[in-house]
C-alpha cells in the first residue's frame, strides 16, 4: 500500500463530499453471506523474534520458512519451520543477473514444478524460483507492471500499477491483454476532486485458481470479495456483512469513518485466506482482526478471530497452520514476531 500521507490526502478531499441518497445494489450481482461470520479462537505460539529486522512476507518451501526482508542487503532469510532456528540468508540486493531489488511471492503458485517456491521482482524485471533445498534458480525475464502477480498458462495476471485505473489484468506471452474495469461501478455521487484517486481507492489483491476457473479479488478498503471467471465476467460479489452497501462504505472511507477491508491474502489449491480487519478511519489503527477462509467459488467457510493485527504477509500450511507476522512496540522500539496459529 502507498504511504500514509496518500490516505490522508484522500480523506482531506472528502470534506466537500456531501451526503446523498444511497442506491440499492443490483440483486443480480451482489450476494451477501447468508449469516454472520462464525467466530473462533486459535491457540498461538511464537517461533521467531526479530529486534532489528523488518519482515515483509513469509512462505514455506521444503522444510524452511522463507521470510522476505526489507532494509537489508540480502532479501531472504531462511528458518527451520518447526523450531524457528535461523539457517542462512540469500537473494543479494543488486543489479546482477541473479540479484534482486524487491522480490515478491507469486500469489497463486506457492509451489511450482518440483515443489519450488515461485517469486517475481517487478523492479528487477525477472521471475525466479527457490528450490526446497534453498537454491535460487530459473531466472527468466518478467515484463510486467502488475502487483499481486499470479502465474497462469502462457502469461501473468494481477492488479495493474499506474495508467488508467483497472481492477485486474491478464496478459499472455504475446502481449495480448484482458482488462477488467473497476467494479463495482464508481458511485455517481463521487466528487470530481476524489476521482484522480480512484486507482488507490480500488486497490485490491488478485488470486487466481490454478486451473484458472476462478479469480478472487478482495479489496483493501471495502468489505467486498469479487469472484470472476477466466474471461473477466463478474460471477458474484460477496460480503460477510448482511445488507452491505458499497456506496455507503465508499463514503465511510472518504469521511474518515471505520471500515472493514482485506490488506493481506494467501491462497492454496483448495482455499483462499483473507486477512480481514476493522480499521479506525482517523488513526489507521486496526481495531479487530480476522482470518477468513473461503473456497474458490467465493463461499465463506470459516473465520478465526486473531486477537492482534497482522503487520505483513502470512501463509497457511496444509490448510491447518497459519504463519503470521505481527509487530510489538516496546520502549518506542519496533519488534516483530512470527506467530503460528492452529486453524
Amino acid at each position: 500500500m502507498k504511504k500514509i500521507f496518500v490516505i490522508l490526502e484522500v480523506i482531506s478531499l472528502a470534506i466537500c463530499f456531501c451526503s446523498c441518497k444511497q442506491k440499492p445494489a443490483s440483486s443480480s450481482e451482489l450476494q451477501h453471506a447468508e449469516s454472520t461470520l462464525p467466530a473462533g479462537t486459535a491457540p498461538t505460539d511464537t517461533i521467531i523474534h526479530w529486534d532489528d529486522q523488518y519482515p515483509r512476507d513469509v512462505r514455506i518451501v521444503g522444510d524452511w520458512l522463507c521470510v522476505l526482508m526489507a532494509k537489508t542487503d540480502t532479501c531472504m532469510y531462511l528458518y527451520d519451520k518447526v523450531t524457528g532456528a535461523f539457517s542462512h540468508r540469500l537473494g543479494v540486493l543488486g543489479g546482477g543477473p541473479e540479484d534482486m531489488m524487491s522480490p515478491e511471492f507469486v500469489k497463486n503458485n506457492c509451489e511450482g514444478e518440483n515443489r519450488n517456491l515461485l517469486l517475481c521482482d517487478i523492479n528487477a524485471g525477472k521471475r525466479f524460483s527457490l528450490t526446497p533445498d534453498a537454491q535460487l534458480t530459473d531466472f527468466v525475464p518478467l515484463h510486467s507492471r502488475l502487483s499481486s502477480i499470479n502465474v497462469v498458462a502462457g502469461g501473468v495476471l494481477g492488479h495493474p500499477i499506474g495508467g488508467k485505473p483497472t481492477l485486474w489484468e491478464m496478459s499472455d506471452a504475446n502481449g495480448k491483454a484482458l482488462r477488467v474495469e473497476l467494479q463495482p461501478s464508481v458511485p455517481a455521487s463521487l466528487p470530481e476532486k476524489v476521482r484522480p484517486n480512484l486507482g488507490y481507492l480500488y486497490s485490491c489483491h488478485v488470486l487466481a485458481e490454478s486451473q484458472l476457473r476462478s479469480v478472487i479479488v478482495p479489496m483493501y478498503f471495502f468489505d467486498l470479495i469479487q469472484v470472476y471467471d477466466a474471461q473477466g465476467n463478474l460471477r458474484k460479489l460477496v460480503s460477510p456483512q448482511e445488507g452491505y452497501d458499497f456506496e455507503q462504505n465508499f463514503q465511510d472511507v472518504l469521511q474518515g469513518n471505520d471500515y472493514w477491508g482485506y490488506p493481506q491474502c494467501f491462497s492454496s489449491e483448495r482455499y483462499c485466506y483473507l486477512y480481514r480487519c476493522l480499521t479506525d478511519g482517523v488513526t489507521r489503527q486496526v481495531k479487530q482482526s480476522q482470518l477468513v477462509k473461503l473456497d474458490w467459488e467465493g463461499n465463506i467457510v470459516k473465520s478465526i478471530e486473531l486477537g492482534r493485527p497482522l503487520t505483513s504477509g502470512f501463509c497457511v500450511e496444509d490448510d491447518t497452520i497459519a504463519y503470521c507476522i505481527v509487530r510489538n512496540i516496546k520502549d518506542d522500539q519496533e519488534m516483530y514476531r512470527l506467530v503460528r496459529y492452529t486453524l
